[in-house]
């Protein structure tokens, strides 16, 4: 909370903070795959929260959910740490608390983790799905009942209506079904198919809304195709497993990097020390977690955007639960070593207070700890103003009913935001160029604001923008964010950030 963001911002590669926030606030749509369960969510803390402007509250549901999967991952490591040790040699329970606690605040000040807790973004919430779906799965694994699994899969479901990226745990969790295949009836699997489609059933509020938010869709999700174009995000198959082979190497590197830099090479290495001790005494549960994090791995990698680094969460997630486990089993084994050097006094030490049954995990705490003191500066965005800065300059230029024709997802959200949630009665049109070709797009735009006239019915979709500047230029002001965005078309001039289209 002290380091959130104010409002919107372009940190932390948030530049879709402002789509985000005003579709919680509109109860509308976001880009594809429009996150309807996200959007619910935010609309609900848009409500529930009292004061500063609706992006502020919005990335407070960022912060709750980051520190909900938090605790989540402390309670997995609690459920986990019984599995990895003999009944006979049940470790002391101040240790396996403080193990937790190392893993849970590894996680919540891992940077990458905090960068997102702290602005409008899915992916704290997607973490704490994948940590609620994981807490209840270990739970089950202990002769937990069978409940517990129609509320993983109910999870599971809404949460694919925030991050489609949920459903990489779902391989793992199967294969744990299977190996219990037997204990498991018909019954319990109808209820778990059921609470999935219960929960996926949040998908309705694209249709249901798109008629009243007509402007900020980018396809019709009332009809058949445009909802499948939504939900599975068509316009960005483009980048799903394309990055060229010859970047494969350099992405890796990066990205092994990235990895040791959440909880430092110390962390990385008790990580995997709690991976391999979980291996050894739980496999199948060893499989569960290493699919999600082997998957992510890979989807990350793969998917050719800069910011694919934010699919590693759930990853980050599993590497904290195995931290947990690695930091018992240490100390363990340093006990041990202490209990043991010098025959002569072994008996004077277990005579004595133990501090070596403490002593290394609360050395431990420093993971966490250096993360929070060394990282917390430069996450703090609780100054960070430029995103609304912008729109509110280009506002405060443009004349009420203006046009203003956007580019890159940065201006376009901020503007987006200012326009639809701090300024809803300035009657600017925000027009998306790129989003022009759409028919979908193009239709809702005209229905939001029927004296935006259209470009002519004969021209291809890709020259809209010029036609629809052409079709408009001498009854409105039209505005660009680009001087590029016209191609050179028509002659503009520089007011402030935007460029104007002059006549003639």
């Amino acid at each position: 909370m002290r380091t959130l963001a104010p409002s919107i911002t372009w940190a932390n590669s948030g530049a879709d903070s402002g789509d985000l926030a005003t579709a919680a606030y509109l109860l509308g749509i976001a880009h594809p795959p429009g996150y309807p369960a996200y959007v619910l969510f935010g609309k609900l803390f848009t409500l529930i929260i009292p004061f500063a402007e609706a992006a502020y509250r919005v990335n407070v549901m960022s912060a709750f959910f980051a520190a909900l999967a938090s605790v989540l991952v402390y309670f997995t490591v609690l459920e986990i740490l019984p599995l990895t040790t003999s009944q006979e040699r049940r470790p002391p329970r101040h240790r396996g608390l403080l193990s937790a606690t190392i893993a849970a605040l590894a996680m919540a000040f891992s940077p990458v983790f905090w960068s997102q807790a702290t602005i409008a973004e899915v992916y704290t919430l997607n973490a704490s799905f994948v940590a609620g779906i994981c807490y209840l799965v270990v739970r089950w694994r202990r002769d937990g009942p069978f409940w517990l699994l129609t509320v993983a899969t109910f999870l599971l479901g809404v949460g694919v209506g925030n991050h489609p990226t949920l459903l990489l745990i779902a391989p793992g969790a199967l294969f744990l079904l299977l190996r219990r295949r037997a204990a498991i009836g018909w019954g319990t699997l109808a209820s778990m198919v059921a609470s999935f489609l219960l929960g996926a059933s949040v998908y309705v509020l694209l249709p249901l809304r798109a008629d009243d938010v007509p402007s900020l869709t980018w396809d019709d999700p009332t009809s058949l195709q445009g909802f499948l174009n939504t939900v599975f995000a068509a316009p960005y198959r483009r980048y799903f497993l394309t990055l060229p082979l010859q970047y494969l190497p350099q992405r890796v590197s990066a990205l092994a990097a990235l990895l040791g830099g959440q909880f430092s090479w110390l962390g990385l290495a008790i990580g995997l020390i709690g991976a391999g001790v979980l291996w050894q005494r739980e496999r199948n549960l060893t499989a569960f977690t290493l699919s999600p994090f082997a998957l992510t791995a890979v989807y990350a990698t793969l998917y050719n955007t800069v910011d694919s680094y934010l699919y590693l969460i759930p990853g980050f997630l599993i590497m904290a639960v195995w931290l947990g486990v690695g930091a018992m089993a240490a100390a363990e084994r340093l006990e041990a070593a202490w209990r043991g050097a010098g025959s002569e006094k072994r008996e004077a030490r277990v005579r004595r207070p133990l501090p070596a049954s403490r002593f290394p995990l609360l050395l431990l705490l420093a993971i966490p700890g250096l993360s929070l003191v060394t990282n917390y500066a430069t996450l703090d965005l609780s100054g960070d103003t430029a995103a609304r800065d912008y729109a509110a300059e280009v506002f405060q230029l443009v004349e009420p009913g203006a046009i203003v024709i956007a580019d890159t997802d940065a201006h376009i959200t901020s503007l987006w935001y200012y326009r639809y949630v701090l300024r809803p009665d300035s009657g600017v049109a925000v027009v998306v160029g790129e989003l022009l070709p759409y028919d979908a797009y193009l239709e809702g735009l005209l229905r939001r604001d029927p004296s935006l006239l259209p470009p002519a019915a004969t021209i291809d979709p890709s020259a809209r923008l010029a036609g629809l500047i052409r079709a408009n230029l001498g009854h409105r002001p039209i505005y660009l964010t680009g001087t590029d965005l016209s191609g050179g078309r028509f002659k503009t001039r520089q007011v402030g950030p935007v460029y104007r289209v002059e006549e003639g």
